[in-house]
């Protein structure tokens, strides 16, 4: 959605209202317009202009349910996680290597270096630094070390980029 228009959920804050994506469909979100006359683009829309711009996007993965299985959509994706799906997009866009995933969700980048483990990823730590010093009973870096050597061990081994906000 157009920068500004999104709650940090499924909800888009467009005026007095919410947008509520899971009661629209793709023709009616796409229709989206706002004040200052931005719209909605799709995955594949925006992959197509990385191409043509020679970008290196990095698309972020934000939902945990990505990492998750599809169950029951009768195509193809049934049973894999829903991230396969973004992935195959960005392939068949042309990207190529040409991409970074990136997640806060370790669960999300598992995946991804399971689909191909050629994908360049790139961790999100945000949760645990908050009150880093403050509670000598946390180990904020053992949950952070525990994540990425989820993702490089999913991934045969190969190295993960960390980024610390």
């Amino acid at each position: 959605m157009p920068e500004g228009y999104t709650n940090g959920t499924i909800t888009i804050a467009s005026g007095d209202h919410s947008y509520k994506y899971e009661e629209h469909t793709l023709s009616e979100i796409k229709a989206f317009t706002s004040p200052d006359n931005n719209k909605v683009a799709t995955l594949q829309e925006f992959c197509k202009v990385c191409k043509q711009g020679g970008l290196h996007p990095y698309i972020e993965i934000k939902n945990p349910n990505m990492g998750g299985k599809q169950l029951g959509v009768g195509d193809k994706y049934d049973n894999k996680p829903y991230v396969h799906k973004a992935l195959d997009i960005i392939r068949r866009e042309g990207l190529g290597k040409n991409f970074t995933i990136i997640s806060s969700g370790n669960w999300n980048l598992e995946e991804t270096v399971k689909y191909d483990n050629n994908i360049r990823v790139g961790y999100i730590n945000v949760f645990e630094m908050y009150n880093v010093g403050t509670d000598v009973n946390k180990k904020y870096w053992d949950t952070v070390t525990l994540n990425l050597t989820k993702i490089i061990n999913a991934g045969g081994g190969r190295a993960v980029y960390l980024f610390l906000d």
